[in-house]
């Protein structure tokens, strides 16, 4: 007989009944105690006929006796999964929880619509990135505003706000700091920043805002790109900045390395880049058994394009 039935017959019980098969069952689960035919037969002679359901004497003498050890055997595996529960380590503990709550979030994200999930994943991805690089987690909490905008109008305003009432002492004017974080980011601000060859987001500690293409070699090794990001500074403070910087690889590639070069003149940065990129060609090109296969790394009328751009 499984649990669930059980319970619906102990629910047909009357009180009476009902209290004789508990009082059977805690006999048969006692450790020095046996419940036997005898013990079983005084037990159903103390319930009055009518409150038998039914039963004859014979008959509610065995159902007392097979229901009783059903009780004391659902209790008994009920002790023997705590006991198993209580001697589990507590890492194990904790990665098991971590797992159920995983998902129980899992379980929410796809019972909302595909459009709501997308915008999550997006903000998402963003929070996650500026986590990386600024300041946050003050004692009065953090709030987070992400904003997909349109246009090329990108910007993290970092500001900061007082709470005096987390602390005991708020009679005396002490006040807890909290950081509000409001980004605004185009929506495919993560397919621009993987393309780009930072698929976190993130460019030697700094946060990109939006990256935009400028001129690309036609074999696909290299990239350069106009940035605007955010690098976090005193306290809670971010500063935005715009620069560029050129990308060796392909798209895609896991091991392709990013240079940044600020500056608001980019005619200058360009020029700045020059011999970056030369020694960098030169190296790159250099006959080897690793890098045979690049000698053609950077064509001449990349070259030509580029100068155009400076």
């Amino acid at each position: 007989m499984s649990k669930n039935q059980l319970t619906r017959r102990m629910s047909q019980l009357s009180p009476a009944m009902r209290a004789a098969v508990m009082k059977a069952a805690e006999v048969v689960g006692h450790e020095t105690d046996i419940l036997t035919h005898k013990r079983a037969l005084a037990i159903v002679r103390s319930v009055p006929k009518a409150e038998r359901g039914g039963l004859t004497q014979a008959a509610a003498v065995d159902f007392l006796l097979r229901t009783g050890k059903e009780i004391a055997s659902i209790r008994l595996q009920r002790r023997r999964l705590r006991k198993l529960e209580a001697s589990k380590d507590f890492k194990t503990r904790a990665a098991e929880a971590q797992e159920a709550g995983e998902r129980r979030r899992l379980a929410c994200r796809l019972a909302a619509p595909l459009e709501q999930r997308l915008k999550q994943a997006r903000e998402e991805a963003v929070k996650n990135a500026a986590k990386r690089v600024m300041n946050w987690g003050a004692p009065a909490g953090t709030k987070w505003q992400i904003r997909l905008s349109t246009t090329d109008d990108v910007d993290y305003e970092l500001t900061t706000w007082r709470d005096y009432t987390v602390y005991r002492g708020q009679f005396k004017g002490w006040a807890a700091k909290g950081d509000r974080h409001a980004i605004t980011v185009r929506p495919d601000w993560k397919t621009r920043v993987t393309q780009a060859g930072c698929k976190s987001g993130l460019l030697k500690a700094r946060m990109l805002l939006n990256v935009e293409p400028v001129s690309a070699c036609t074999q696909g090794t290299w990239a350069l790109y106009r940035a605007v990001y955010a690098q976090r500074g005193r306290g809670y403070q971010a500063h935005i900045k715009r620069g560029i910087f050129i990308r060796f690889g392909r798209y895609g590639s896991t091991d392709c390395r990013t240079e940044l070069r600020e500056g608001e003149d980019f005619t200058k940065a360009y020029k700045k880049l020059d011999s970056f990129v030369r020694g960098k060609v030169k190296k790159v090109a250099t006959p080897s058994p690793s890098n045979r296969a690049q000698e053609d790394f950077m064509p001449e009328e990349d070259w030509e394009a580029l100068s155009e751009i400076s």
